[in-house]
């Protein structure tokens, strides 16, 4: 009788029903083209070439009332050699040359120094004085010119007190320590004086 209960309970049972797994949503079909994206780095500048000579001209020369032109003879690493010659409306002449030192080691550009020896002179009244001077500068170099400014002084000697009817600016020059503008004051006979010494010059480069 167990048996007849246990058989009928067994085949009138339901199966158990497994739930289905879940599945992805299929996307959508589409007949658009795939397209692909590329971005472009923006091209950096090309290096300026080296520079090995740099010729310069001084529009103005705050305290000493000249127009000067400048060549700078690129020599190895950060040196280089320059020599430059000027003259103004009012008779003066003048030159330097000297040696010129780039601490970033490139020619004609960055933070420099340069050590020079210097002359003066008003040939008209036989004033000549020459002494030795230090500047510090910065130049900027573009694919045509090379912009510099610097500022320094000059420790001034005179070869040669003029004539006693020498004047500039309508003056007689002065002795003094300092020399704002050499022409019109002057060293001592025994003594040197000091003068600033602010340019800013431009040019090509080659």
């Amino acid at each position: 009788m167990l048996t007849a209960v246990l058989t009928l309970v067994l085949t009138t049972t339901p199966p158990l029903i497994q739930a289905p797994e879940p599945t992805a949503p299929t996307p959508p079909r589409t007949n658009a083209p795939v397209r692909s994206f590329e971005v472009k780095q923006p091209k950096k500048p090309e290096p300026l070439k080296p520079s090995r000579f740099g010729l310069l001209f001084h529009p103005f020369n705050v305290f000493a009332l000249a127009l000067w032109v400048e060549g700078d003879l690129h020599l190895a690493g950060g040196v280089s050699v320059f020599a430059n010659v000027g003259g103004g409306f009012l008779g003066q002449f003048g030159w330097d040359a000297g040696l010129r030192y780039f601490i970033n080691g490139t020619h004609l550009e960055g933070f420099y120094v340069d050590v020079r020896n210097s002359g003066f002179g008003l040939p008209a009244h036989e004033v000549w004085m020459t002494g030795p001077g230090v500047q510090l500068g910065y130049s900027w170099r573009t694919p045509a010119i090379t912009i510099a400014i610097a500022a320094g002084f000059t420790t001034w000697f005179n070869l040669n007190v003029g004539r006693p009817s020498a004047q500039f600016l309508g003056v007689a020059p002065v002795e003094a320590d300092v020399l704002i503008f050499p022409g019109v004051a002057r060293p001592g006979p025994e003594t040197p004086a000091v003068a600033p010494t602010i340019r800013f010059s431009f040019g090509p480069w080659f």
